[in-house]
């Protein structure tokens, strides 16, 4: 995968939610584990090739180590601000599987949504 076809990578990231969403419903662990193991498949198809990006885009334009530096503030807050929406969810009662099954759904419609966007730009 060169820089040019990075966007090969966005249906991974909507099978993730994808698979997170089934994962949610899983009540044996064998396809639990499975799922998991697909999921950090996934998310390396996915992130790998993201990264290169930035990393190149970076090195261009601020630096690769600046560049980097901005992706883990980005990436702490999304954090603290999931943590923050789940344990609302949690305290307002909504079970664990339908905070797991929203989740998944979120975000491949949010990567099916910047894939659409990114390739009508």
């Amino acid at each position: 995968m060169t820089l040019e076809t990075v966007a090969r990578c966005m249906p991974a990231g909507i099978l993730i939610g994808v698979v997170v969403l089934i994962f949610s419903l899983q009540h044996a662990l064998l396809p639990a584990y499975a799922l998991l193991v697909l999921i950090g498949i996934l998310g390396g198809f996915f992130v790998v090739p993201l990264n290169a990006l930035l990393q190149e885009r970076g090195k261009q334009t601020v630096g690769a180590g600046n560049a980097i530096a901005v992706q883990n503030l980005g990436e702490n807050l999304a954090m603290l601000l999931m943590l923050g929406l789940y344990s609302l969810a949690v305290k307002v009662g909504v079970p664990v599987v339908g905070i797991g099954v929203g989740f998944g759904a979120l975000f491949a419609l949010a990567i099916a949504g910047l894939w659409l966007w990114q390739r009508r730009r």
